[in-house]
């Protein structure tokens, strides 16, 4: 794809006036390094569905965001109860996972659930003593490969 990149200029009868050519983010197209044409838009919209805050799930109010390469999961529910037995809240995508598996206990009223990150992104809550209710917790750790 050619793209015009210098201004134009219309004659007006006495000087020539110089006009630039107004673009959006749908008409400017570079090239990616995989040698493959993109738009400013396209990956505007990669950038956003793969940052900002993602919901791992919603039942258990865990959602997790990456900065740089520090992934943060936190984890904050009530009366909601979770069995001794645990619960996988999802699997974190690649580019997110952890290259330890990761273990945080629940910071809300001594109750002994935890928090697990596993290195396939496997993410989960457990209990150490039965059945608890609430939860509130956040780890962050470097994705995995990055330290």
């Amino acid at each position: 794809m050619n793209i015009l990149r210098k201004a134009f200029k219309i004659f007006n009868g006495s000087s020539w006036d110089e006009y630039h050519l107004k673009t959006d983010s749908k008409q400017v197209v570079h090239i990616k390094a995989d040698g493959t044409d993109t738009t400013v838009e396209e990956q505007l919209l990669a950038l956003n569905s793969t940052s900002g805050i993602q919901t791992l799930n919603s039942r258990y109010g865990c959602e997790y965001y990456k900065d740089g390469n520090i992934v943060t999961i936190t984890i904050d529910f009530g009366n909601i109860p979770v069995p001794q037995s645990g619960i996988v809240l999802g699997t974190l995508p690649q580019g997110y996972r952890p290259s330890l598996d990761i273990f945080a206990r629940n910071s809300y009223d001594n109750q002994n659930g935890k928090i697990y990150v596993f290195k396939n992104g496997t993410v989960g809550i457990t209990s150490a003593s039965g059945t608890f209710n609430y939860m509130t917790v956040t780890v962050s750790f470097a994705a995995s490969g990055v330290f």
